[in-house]
């Protein structure tokens, strides 16, 4: 039965959850955290947890997530996953390097989105280089997996599905999400003032260093 296969796998939930509260904590943003759609996959199986939408860091437990397998069904978990959950398990299904995924739609970044235009470097910004647009709009995995393996940034954006951030552990996907949303205000700001000049490559590299 799948509880009771599930039951086995609560320790590794648990764990996964844990982690997620203490990077959210850490960068203090529990509003980016509310509103944003988490998924973690658990080393060595194929068991995906989602965080429902609308829950907070401090409401989040192991009874509170939603637990799939690798095919999006339904493992364990009082709470439906949100409507974009069967993107995070075809995500993790392809790239099982992806441990952690964080997709965020605030205002900016969905407007950034709706744009269609990737977002350039900034020169105080540890996140990496620009940030690729995914092809289409249907916020398919597929489009998502092919954007990240054709280029060396943890980011990407989707045409109305905003911001989604990748990394092998929660703190490296979450610290991925707040740096970029702050990266695209930031720039939202500076074309009030004018235009704004994208970073050479190399000073990219030499920043990230």
């Amino acid at each position: 039965m799948p509880g009771r296969w599930i039951a086995m796998e609560l320790t590794g939930v648990d764990e996964a959850v844990d982690e997620l509260r203490r990077s959210v904590a850490d960068r203090a943003e529990s509003e980016l955290f509310t509103r944003a759609a988490v998924s973690v996959h658990l080393p060595d199986s194929d068991v995906v947890v989602l965080k429902p939408a609308g829950v907070s860091r401090d409401d989040l437990s192991a009874d509170s997530v939603v637990v799939t397998d690798m095919s999006g069904k339904v493992l364990d978990g009082g709470l439906a996953p949100w409507s974009g959950g069967d993107t995070h398990v075809d995500v993790h299904r392809e790239m099982p390097e992806v441990q952690v995924i964080v997709n965020t739609r605030s205002t900016l970044v969905m407007a950034a989105a709706a744009r269609g235009e990737p977002v350039p470097p900034l020169p105080v910004d540890a996140a990496g280089g620009r940030i690729p647009v995914a092809p289409g709009g249907s916020g398919s995995g597929e489009d998502i997996v092919g954007t990240l393996r054709s280029g060396s940034s943890p980011a990407v954006l989707m045409r109305g599905h905003g911001l989604f951030t990748v990394g092998s552990s929660a703190g490296e996907a979450v610290k991925a999400a707040v740096l970029l949303e702050r990266r695209i205000r930031t720039i939202h700001l500076g074309r009030q003032l004018g235009t704004a000049e994208p970073l050479d490559p190399q000073d990219v590299d030499w920043l990230r260093r």
